[in-house]
């Protein structure tokens, strides 16, 4: 369907592929944007498993009939290129591999910060981003157990709650 085509659009945004990386042969890039959509507008829904959740969140929004193709890919654009301006190219790596649950939890934290108005202060949000990664809450909602609710709903409260001040 159209938001489909939409998700291989915006894989293509150039902020995107410095964060992420190489294209996925199995999809993987693909799904992280619409694990970032669905989390962000429904995160309150969620229940494992997350595959259930994304092809739910897929399908009700198949046409672009709940969000449409100019939100979604503002929303979308903004994140990203505030999330490589600030933090840098490396924001969604633990070691040197692409972590999901951070991608989604930084994504969903920026996306929510930058609903009230746009930063001005990026040191801010990459104080804000290194604070982050040493919390032992956050470091455990990232790493252990990640599809589980309560990992989900941690780590997007402190994400949120992290980049919330930035100014």
């Amino acid at each position: 369907g159209q938001f489909a085509t939409l998700l291989s659009k915006l894989n293509n945004h150039d902020s995107w592929r410095l964060l992420y990386g190489k294209k996925s042969a199995r999809l993987k890039d693909l799904e992280l944007i619409l694990r970032f959509f669905s989390l962000y507008f429904y995160a309150s829904k969620y229940s494992r498993p997350m595959k259930d959740f994304l092809n739910r969140n897929m399908a009700s929004n198949r046409a672009l009939s709940k969000h449409g193709a100019d939100e979604l890919t503002a929303l979308f654009e903004t994140t990203v290129s505030t999330i490589r301006e600030a933090i840098g190219v490396k924001a969604f790596r633990l070691k040197n591999a692409v972590n999901a649950a951070i991608v989604d939890s930084i994504m969903v934290g920026i996306a929510t910060r930058l609903a009230a108005g746009p930063i001005t202060d990026l040191a801010q949000v990459k104080v804000a981003y290194e604070s982050l990664r040493t919390n032992s809450d956050y470091l455990n909602a990232t790493t252990r157990a990640t599809a589980d609710e309560e990992s989900v709903k941690t780590r997007l409260r402190l994400a949120k709650e992290a980049f919330a001040s930035a100014q």
